[in-house]
């Protein structure tokens, strides 16, 4: 299979995906990159020619306000362009104008940290909450013995209500 018609492609100058340069007659040429080599490989492979077109405003393209497109999809919709190259991104809106290609890039953009360690089990009762949280936990067992000693008017010893409220903490606690 072979093409007469040269295929204008609309491209825009991308770092290691589509690197281009304009040559003294203002034609744009690839130099490299990985949408540049597939380029390359299907005019091989199909026999094609092509000419690349640098959309003016150097947009991916978006819609505008009053229904119009920019950038490389313009050029598409517009018929200035046959078809764009560029990873350019598969939208609901993009499609409503254009036909893609079936997907043959997929980015998995994705971060990492570095593992956590394991806690000790033996501490496994203080990880749910911040250190704060139990600083105030403590502060009230202390507290409570002295609050319910006003409150009953002296009719517990001090000693028994520490032992009661610590008690039925340390019970509460153990029972989870």
């Amino acid at each position: 299979m072979s093409f007469e018609k040269v295929f204008r492609i609309a491209v825009l100058q991308a770092k290691h995906i589509f690197e281009v340069k304009e040559s003294t007659d203002g034609k744009i040429l690839p130099i490299r990159g990985i949408e540049a080599r597939v380029l390359e490989l299907l005019s091989q492979c199909m026999h094609f020619r092509y000419e690349l077109v640098i959309p003016e405003d150097r947009e991916f393209g978006q819609l505008l306000d009053n229904g119009q497109w920019t950038g490389m999809i313009e050029l598409v919709v517009r018929e200035k362009a046959d078809f764009a190259m560029n990873m350019i991104a598969l939208t609901g809106v993009r499609r409503k104008v254009l036909n893609f290609s079936y997907p043959y890039n997929v980015d998995g953009t994705t971060f990492f940290t570095e593992a956590p360690t394991l806690l000790p089990k033996g501490l496994a009762y203080f990880y749910p909450f911040d250190y704060i949280l139990w600083i105030i936990i403590l502060f009230s067992v202390f507290m409570a013995p002295f609050v319910f000693k006003c409150v009953f008017r002296n009719v517990y010893s001090l000693s028994k209500l520490y032992f009661e409220v610590t008690g039925s903490f340390l019970g509460l606690l153990l029972m989870q």
